[in-house]
């Protein structure tokens, strides 16, 4: 997955956070305005430094803690519909 779809994902989710009938708003939405910064501001570097790699294990860490945060709460959603 390249860096705009993961941006794109992000901003998706965080849609999904800003809506006040989700219920998610808040801490989550806020963490995400922030790690959606910090990927934007890494591609930005990437391309001024020409350097494809600079960054790259901050994003992933990004990327794969937000993933896992949404199946825990796909989990807990489901778990609550019980």
């Amino acid at each position: 997955m390249n860096n705009i779809r993961k941006l794109i994902a992000l901003t998706k989710l965080l849609g999904r956070f800003r809506n006040p009938s989700s219920g998610c708003a808040g801490v989550t939405g806020k963490r995400l305005v922030s790690e959606i910064a910090v990927l934007e501001s890494l591609e930005r570097d990437r391309i001024r430094f020409k350097s494809p790699l600079f960054g790259k294990k901050v994003e992933d860490s990004i990327i794969w803690r937000e993933l896992a945060d949404l199946e825990l709460q796909e989990i807990d959603e489901h778990i609550g519909s019980i």
